[in-house]
């Protein structure tokens, strides 16, 4: 068991200061702390499968409401305005789906 301790102690003085820093309690709880803000903050702006399914119920729903104004109104000024409010809300809603898939190709390890 001599030998043992021998060598641990030989592999013990051979590790660079830096890991020994690494590894202290206060050192350990820094990083930890820094971890758990950045996954607060990433939790808090993803809820990845709720907001995904939000955005794209929110995108049939629109769609269904301007079929619904186009059979309604039959001029063409009433169609027009009603398309482009409907063209914005589209790509407004295509544009946070997109940020979302993009979220959940980015970090694929929080589902």
């Amino acid at each position: 068991m001599s030998v043992e301790k021998g060598a641990s102690s030989e592999s013990s003085q051979t590790k660079p200061p830096m890991q020994k820093l690494c590894f202290s309690p206060e050192g350990s709880f820094a990083q930890a702390g820094t971890h758990l803000s950045a996954l607060k903050s990433l939790c808090e702006t993803l809820s990845p499968e709720d907001a995904h399914r939000l955005a794209q119920t929110q995108l049939r729903e629109c769609e269904t409401r301007l079929a619904a104004i186009q059979r309604q109104y039959s001029g063409e000024q009433d169609a027009n305005a009603q398309e482009t409010r409907y063209e914005n809300c589209k790509r407004l809603l295509q544009a946070q789906l997109t940020k979302i898939e993009q979220a959940f190709r980015m970090f694929p390890q929080i589902l």
